[in-house]
């Protein structure tokens, strides 16, 4: 179930300690579909991406932070990711993980 998301990690390379803003977007992006999908503990979730559980939680609540008030720096950042993950059939509310269609 969290093949797609796993692919995403090895091609952008999520995994790696890089703190830059574009690596750092997609990895909270991704952690908060991870974790929306319920299926994984978040220690699970974090050893997907090479960190612990508290740096999930504090990307999940950045994630809902910079969606809440749709940062726009922060949608770019995320927004090719949208189209590569195949959320339709889950139980996922697309509201809670994206729904912009920026440029």
């Amino acid at each position: 179930m969290n093949q797609d998301i796993k692919e995403l990690i090895q091609e952008y390379q999520l995994d790696k300690p890089n703190r830059k803003r574009e690596f750092t977007y997609k990895r909270y992006f991704l952690m908060a579909v991870a974790d929306s999908r319920g299926n994984m503990t978040k220690t699970a979730i974090g050893e997907m991406f090479n960190r612990d559980h508290s740096s999930v939680i504090h990307g999940i609540k950045q994630h809902k932070f910079w969606w809440k008030i749709r940062d726009m720096e922060y949608l770019r950042g995320i927004h090719p990711l949208e189209q590569t993950l195949d959320i339709e059939s889950e139980r996922v509310s697309k509201k809670y993980i994206y729904d912009c269609h920026c440029n």
